[in-house]
Order: structure tokens, then sequence, then C-alpha cells
């Protein structure tokens, strides 16, 4: 059973017991031996090693539709490569049963892509999960259905990562609504061409850069890989062009975005970096980078208000 004694992780990973084995709740910091399925919530560096690494032919790991879809394209279009082919789909609410464990998925926001909150049942005994929430993304309405769900199921925890209250606001960006406003400003204050570094990770994010750069008669040009994502994403929506060599660059008509695949030699151009890239990493592995969320910390005002309303207890593993 679920063990209710605020003692939730089992060798620094969250797990729930079953009649053969683990099912583990995404990896922190290994895959334990013991696990039989592996539930991934969340794009994190470590979720996305251990795809890429040999894993336990019985092994089961489950996604969302919208997280096994991009990992796929990402490894059509060559963005991101991995050798695990056994994916199971977790279907948005939905109950999943394994014995006398229930799991129930819910899309989630975390300002990234394809990401879930699971509200957890095993004898009589609920938890809700969700290890980050974007308070300020585009897709507030998926959180407030599963706390709606965790409010009616009546958990006694919700489980949420220990970052959650220390989390770095990037930038001066606090919610997507603030991004984009500020690259509105960016591309009527810069007239001239722009150089823009893109994290493949939220193809929606893509669209609105996209989308603004349309909007302001400025044509974008993309790398061949971004572009088919882009248009995998919102096919025939938005208009860009294939990125040309370095030399044509240079000869670019001054309203023209360019996106660039190699940021660290632009510092002499006029560079938007997606808040999302960590300007420390290369972008030539996007196991690691891309990732960074716009997440404002949790403060304990909103801590005692999601207790208060739930009827939960919210603990931080």
């Amino acid at each position: 059973m679920i063990d209710l004694n605020k003692t939730f992780l089992t060798a620094g990973e969250f797990c729930l017991p079953l009649k053969a084995g683990w099912l583990q709740c995404d990896i922190r910091q290994q895959l334990l031996p013991e696990t039989t399925d592996l539930i991934i919530t969340e794009l994190n560096p470590h979720n996305l090693q251990i795809l890429q690494q040999p894993l336990p032919s019985q092994l089961q790991i489950w996604l969302s539709y919208d997280l096994l879809n991009l990992l796929q394209k990402m490894k059509r279009f060559e963005l991101f490569t991995y050798n695990w082919k056994n994916f199971k789909l977790l279907p948005n609410g939905y109950p999943q049963f394994w014995g006398t464990t229930t799991i129930t998925a819910y899309a989630n926001d975390d300002s990234r892509f394809g990401s879930l909150a699971l509200l957890l049942e095993q004898n009589q005994q609920r938890i809700g999960y969700c290890r980050h929430i974007a308070f300020a993304g585009s897709h507030k309405k998926r959180i407030k259905r599963w706390q709606k769900a965790f409010r009616h199921a009546q958990i006694n925890y919700l489980l949420l990562d220990q970052t959650m209250t220390a989390l770095p606001t990037v930038d001066h960006f606090t919610s997507e609504a603030s991004l984009l406003h500020h690259w509105e400003k960016y591309l009527n204050h810069h007239p001239q061409a722009i150089f823009l570094a893109l994290s493949p990770w939220n193809p929606e994010r893509i669209g609105r850069y996209a989308a603004l750069c349309q909007a302001h008669q400025r044509q974008l040009f993309l790398q061949p890989a971004f572009g088919k994502l882009l248009d995998w994403f919102a096919p025939r929506k938005y208009q860009w062009q294939p990125a040309s060599s370095a030399k044509q660059q240079d000869s670019l008509p001054p309203a023209e975005v360019w996106q660039i695949s190699d940021y660290h030699s632009a510092t002499a151009k006029q560079v938007w970096l997606d808040p999302a890239i960590d300007p420390t990493l290369s972008v030539s592995n996007w196991q690691n980078n891309g990732l960074r969320m716009i997440t404002p910390p949790l403060t304990s005002t909103i801590i005692a208000a999601w207790q208060n309303e739930l009827q939960a207890e919210i603990e931080f593993i």
C-alpha cells in the first residue's frame, strides 16, 4: 500500500509497489532494479537520458500521447535520438489499473510539452503527483481540471518537486504572455536583422514566435529540422523559409528574423535567446538543453491556499 508516513521516496525515487516489481514515477537519479513500469510525466535531462540507455526488455515506459508524438518527431528530424521502442500511452482522464493500484493521468502545463499530473489510488488511499506547474502558463484550464479531479477524489497528499519552492524566474519572464510581450517589443525595437535561438522542446512556443513574425511582416528563416517540427505541430499555419549558409546571412534584408544554430558565436549580433535555453550549455545535445521552465516559485501563500482548496497536505519530494 502507499506509505502515508511522509516517507515517499525509495532510494531517492518515487515508487509504488506492484505484485511483481515497482511502478516508478520519473527518474530523479536512477532507474531502480525492481522497476517494471516507468511513468514519464515531464521533460527533464534524467528522463531523457534513460531513453538513450540499454534497458531491461521487460520494462514498460508510460507517457502522454503529446510527449510520445514529440519524441518521435524529434527523432525523425534528428534533433534527439533514443533506442527505446516499447512505449505505452497514458490516456488523459481514463483510469489505468496495475492490480490494486489505479492511476489516472491528466494533462498539465509546466511551460514545456506533454507533461502530466497523476492521481494515484491504492487500497483506498489517494495521492496527487505533479512535479512542476506553470501557474501563469498558456494552459491554466489543464491545471484547473486536475485540481478539480484531485479535490473530488479527496486526496491525502499533493506531491510536488522540491525545486518548486526555489525555482528562479527565468530572466525577466514570469509567464508565456510576458515572454511574447517582450518578444514583440524586441521586434519593434530592432528593425534590423534579428538572430533567434530556439528550443525544440516546446513547438507551441515556436509557433507563437512565428505568429508574431508574420504579424509584423518579418520573414522567418528556420533551421530545416525546426521548420519541419513547426509544420508537424501546426501544418500550413506559419510561414518560414529554410535557413541558408552563413555567407548568405550577411546579405539578409534588414527585417529578417534568422534562427541561429550556434549562439555562442553570435555575440556581435542582435540575438534573442529563448528562455528555455541555458546559455552555458551547448545546443548540440538537446538532452540537456532547452528544458528550462518559466515557472515562478511557489510562495507560502499559494501553498496555504492550495492546501485549503484541496483539503490535502502538500509535500515536496
